[in-house]
């Protein structure tokens, strides 16, 4: 295995994702400035930070479900008070439209399988026909100790000659948004 040590001495855990690259979580470093580690060998013993199975994923601030019959985000919880972020049709929902939002559409039954698994980041792959794409790929990230979940959306478009409206959905359950 391999450790990434940083300019104090302290060890952190590193990750090699499914395209080839290495991942670590780089703690402290101020925006626009800068930080030296080094790649050696050795292990760390790991956390229980970090979860995933087929549907769902977790870290220290979030637990998040994905709905297998759309691939929305219909849980995402707060752990800090156990309140549920997403509401409607669930977050990240795909909108397909023509040019007066008329007739909405989305995307077919998904795919979902794992994408990342380790000890720096776990992710979802959700796969999907969608109208106006070949195909619609959605990744759902969590990291260790990060307070905040990314997504990646890809669409591979097909030519479509008429106009055309694509959305994403985050119908958020916030009280009192400020």
């Amino acid at each position: 295995g391999m450790v990434v040590v940083d300019e104090s001495g302290h060890s952190h855990s590193v990750q090699q994702l499914k395209d080839g690259r290495f991942a670590f979580v780089a703690r402290g470093v101020p925006a626009l400035g800068s930080a030296r580690y080094t790649i050696k060998k050795g292990r760390i013993k790991q956390g229980a930070d970090l979860k995933a199975s087929v549907h769902q994923l977790s870290n220290a601030f979030y637990d998040l479900t994905v709905d297998a019959t759309t691939g929305n985000i219909i849980q995402l919880i707060r752990k800090n008070d156990g309140q549920n972020l997403a509401s409607g049709d669930g977050l990240n929902a795909y909108v397909y439209t023509g040019s007066n939002a008329e007739n909405p559409r989305s995307n077919g039954v998904p795919h979902i399988r794992m994408g990342e698994e380790g000890p720096c980041v776990v992710s979802l792959v959700i796969e999907s026909e969608a109208p106006g794409c070949q195909k619609l790929t959605r990744e759902i990230r969590l990291y260790a100790g990060i307070d905040q979940v990314e997504i990646i959306n890809t669409l591979d478009k097909q030519r479509v000659y008429e106009k055309e409206n694509v959305r994403f959905a985050f119908p958020f359950n916030v009280q009192e948004p400020q």
